[in-house]
């Protein structure tokens, strides 16, 4: 469990800016933290980085299409970086929407028809507030469940232990070493520099979500029919 103070202390001996037994001056250590908490939040950009997924529900105003997301949003949560599923609950019964495009979107011309249950959707991703907006609009008694990648967490200070996954540590360690080198006028080594990029390999391939081809359940429940691409059936 290391606290970001171990990371930034451990990165300057890994590029070579503090001495075997060197600790970094209060104004190092904050620059340090500026700096891992930058690392961290460039890493959020990319889906491989992020090892949790998660979801969380919320209630369907009937009539009511569009919706904010965010701190003091519609849904109040924080912010998601993706959303990866939306699914509309009715009762016992849930409902997959299709994400679409922003020229899907915007070439529908009737965008709030009521539906009932929703079959679509499509995310802005504006800051702070990102806006869902579904097609069709929703009737009453519905919820919707949001599944999203999780933003791997920023160290609120210098001094507090976070847990991470196995290999996020090295990955902090070297990943950190090798952003912060050039401030201090300073290259990491090569075998340094291949040790950053395994540990930043290494995360990335266990966090790997690979696709699963999707088949009409129809032809799960009946193995002997076959689909017709014309038809549709």
């Amino acid at each position: 469990m290391p606290s970001a103070l171990e990371i930034i202390t451990r990165s300057m001996r890994i590029c070579g800016a503090l001495g075997q037994n060197e600790t970094p001056s209060s104004s190092e250590a904050s620059d340090g933290l500026i700096a891992l908490n930058d690392f961290i939040e460039s890493m959020n950009l990319k889906n491989s980085f992020m090892y949790t997924v998660d979801s969380e529900t919320f209630n369907l105003v009937s009539g009511q299409a569009s919706y904010t997301i965010g701190t003091s949003g519609n849904f109040n949560t924080v912010r998601p970086i993706q959303i990866n599923s939306i699914v509309v609950n009715q009762g016992d019964s849930a409902f997959s929407l299709t994400p679409l495009t922003e020229q899907d979107y915007a070439a529908i011309s009737n965008k709030t028809i009521a539906s009932g249950i929703p079959e679509y959707f499509y995310i802005d991703n504006d800051f702070p507030l990102s806006t869902l907006y579904l097609f069709g609009a929703p009737t009453s008694g519905l919820t919707i469940t949001i599944g999203k990648l999780e933003a791997v967490n920023q160290f609120a200070d210098l001094t507090t232990q976070y847990t991470f996954p196995p290999g996020y540590n090295r990955l902090f360690r070297f990943g950190l070493a090798k952003e912060i080198a050039g401030e201090y006028g300073l290259s990491l080594s090569l075998e340094n520099k291949e040790i950053a990029n395994k540990a930043i390999a290494n995360v990335k391939n266990k966090n790997l979500r690979t696709p699963i081809m999707k088949t009409e359940i129809s032809y799960l429940t009946m193995p002997n029919s076959a689909y017709n691409i014309f038809s549709g059936n």
